[in-house]
């Protein structure tokens, strides 16, 4: 898969803004740095993402149960926790495909 942007590192994208030779923990946030300074856009944080996503996920009637899910934060009740297995896919796609239009229009709004 190619990248459109040359955010994320693929060997196949040779104006990637990423090395695809090693992966460090550091990656993502050094690849955003990278995009930034070439693209000469504002710098921003991968908490940024998190946190766009939430706030907008929740104007599209998400619900903070699914977006929690989405994003792997901790269940905290115990039922949750322990007993139910249901994986929420269907949900969690559907949300996803929520978000995906909601970029799509932000993007041609652009």
């Amino acid at each position: 898969m190619r990248s459109e942007c040359g955010l994320m590192p693929s060997p196949l994208d040779e104006d990637s803004v990423a090395s695809t030779k090693f992966m460090t923990g550091d990656l993502l946030s050094d690849n955003v740095k990278r995009f930034c300074e070439r693209k000469h856009v504002d710098s921003f944080i991968p908490r940024d993402f998190r946190r766009t996503f939430k706030t907008l996920a929740g104007q599209l009637k998400i619900t903070k149960e699914i977006r929690d899910r989405i994003q792997h934060h901790a269940l905290h009740d115990v039922s949750m926790f322990h007993y139910d297995r249901y994986d929420y896919y269907e949900e969690k796609l559907e949300s996803l495909l929520k978000w995906e239009n909601k970029l799509k229009e932000i993007m041609n709004n652009n």
